[in-house]
């Protein structure tokens, strides 16, 4: 990706060790030759995350890339969401902070995904 990775600012609040460990994951990562999944995939094997799903969107801003991830477990788990505008900025914000339609779906999803790993 090597394109400078953004923290929208919010109010104060604990920055996990996960989310730092995926910002930096993702400033290394090549986007042009993994493609948006595959570095994204790639960052959160480093950082023990999930992609839980990505979606590319076009809408009258521009064209940009999405995904929802969650990073730990249980009461830590935490939902971002990761976007690379068509700037090439990659942009990691809290699900609580993001004005992406899609990041209020991610922790119904989360917990369908994990309902159906169990069952299986």
């Amino acid at each position: 990706m090597n394109a400078p990775t953004e923290r929208l600012p919010g109010p104060a609040e604990a920055i996990s060790l996960e989310t730092i460990e995926l910002e930096l994951a993702l400033q290394s990562q090549d986007t042009v030759q993994a493609g948006f999944e595959g570095a994204v995939r790639h960052a959160l094997e480093k950082a023990g995350g999930t992609l839980l799903f990505h979606m590319r969107v076009d809408d009258g801003e521009g064209t940009r890339w999405t995904a929802a991830v969650s990073i730990g477990s249980g009461d830590e788990r935490q939902f971002l969401i990761v976007t690379i505008p068509a700037d090439g900025n990659v942009r990691i914000e809290p699900l609580d902070q993001s004005e992406e339609p899609v990041a209020r779906i991610a922790p119904a999803f989360a917990d369908v995904m994990e309902k159906l790993s169990r069952a299986a």
